[in-house]
């Protein structure tokens, strides 16, 4: 499976779902007929999680929500979680990506290298 033995696999998973609740919730691809999509690629130690949409009149934002907010959490806690995030688009199609990774340790003959 792509992202077996992956260590960050909770936070993908949780990224995957935020993402694909704003394109539900925040685009047009959430209203009847909507569509979206998702891609996950995994190389060495980074996977990266992509949800393309039908755009919305609104830029994706990761910003702090009020304590008592029921919403406005998903793409801080996305950016909180990633080693980076970003998106491009417009009002009719739009890609959030957020890219996962480990710390990649060089080996040299299976032993650490010094940095």
């Amino acid at each position: 499976m792509l992202l077996d033995g992956f260590p960050l696999l909770d936070d993908v998973l949780l990224a995957v779902d935020e993402l694909i609740a704003n394109a539900l919730r925040h685009t047009k691809s959430g209203q009847p007929g909507g569509v979206f999509a998702v891609e996950v690629v995994r190389w060495d130690s980074m996977v990266t999680v992509a949800v393309t949409d039908e755009g919305g009149p609104c830029e994706p934002v990761a910003s702090e929500a009020a304590g008592d907010a029921e919403c406005g959490r998903g793409l801080r806690t996305v950016s909180l979680m990633a080693a980076g995030w970003g998106w491009f688009g417009n009002d009719r199609s739009r890609t959030v990506t957020a890219v996962f990774g480990l710390p990649v340790t060089r080996l040299v003959a299976g032993v650490p290298a010094s940095s």
